[in-house]
């Protein structure tokens, strides 16, 4: 028998550090885009297809109160200490969600259909909010980064090639400026040179 079998109903979101006691809606979005471009004879041509960041609508319920043995949705720990604290768990988690906008922090979200590593709160409410529980809404989006460092190495290597090109431009052609000032071209073919 499962662990979560004795202690009551287990959540099927988790939100950074906070599991929710029921989601009542996901929806999980992909979109894409695919740039076009006009000709002078005809319609646009389509040229590049790129996928655009994930974005997860969670509608959700953190509650004060147990509905079973612990909190639902809270793990055994989480719970012992809530109850032994006296903290109310719906004030923490929203502390905790403005914590994750505030600080700009990307954040794990898993849901019953999803795992997302890395996602960043863009949008929540609290349309409804009682004194038992907290109703929100939750918006995340996709974060996809880049790292730097091979690109500096990357630009580095472009102005070395570049420096190097052009003082070897630069010697030759102190070079031929040299040897221009003994005869032109124009001056050795009519015999001018002299």
């Amino acid at each position: 028998m499962a662990l979560s079998a004795l202690l009551g109903s287990t959540s099927r979101c988790i939100i950074g550090d906070v599991a929710v006691d029921g989601v009542v809606r996901e929806v999980h979005g992909l979109q894409a885009d695919i740039t076009e471009h006009p000709v002078e004879s005809g319609g646009q041509i389509a040229d590049h297809y790129r996928v655009r960041p994930k974005v997860l609508t969670i509608d959700a319920i953190i509650s004060r109160t147990p509905l079973a043995v612990g909190f639902p949705g809270q793990s055994l720990v989480n719970s012992v200490v809530a109850i032994a604290t006296g903290q109310d768990p719906v004030v923490a988690a929203w502390d905790q969600f403005e914590k994750y906008m505030n600080d700009a922090e990307q954040i794990q979200i898993i849901t019953g259909k999803k795992y997302y590593p890395r996602m960043m709160i863009v949008d929540l409410s609290d349309p409804r909010n009682t004194n038992d529980w907290m109703t929100f809404s939750m918006v995340c989006r996709e974060i996809q980064t880049a790292y730097t460092t091979s690109v500096e190495a990357l630009v580095a290597q472009v102005e070395e090639a570049a420096t190097t090109t052009a003082q070897k431009a630069a010697s030759k052609g102190a070079q031929a400026a040299a040897e221009a000032e003994d005869a032109s071209i124009l001056a050795t073919l009519l015999g001018l040179a002299g």
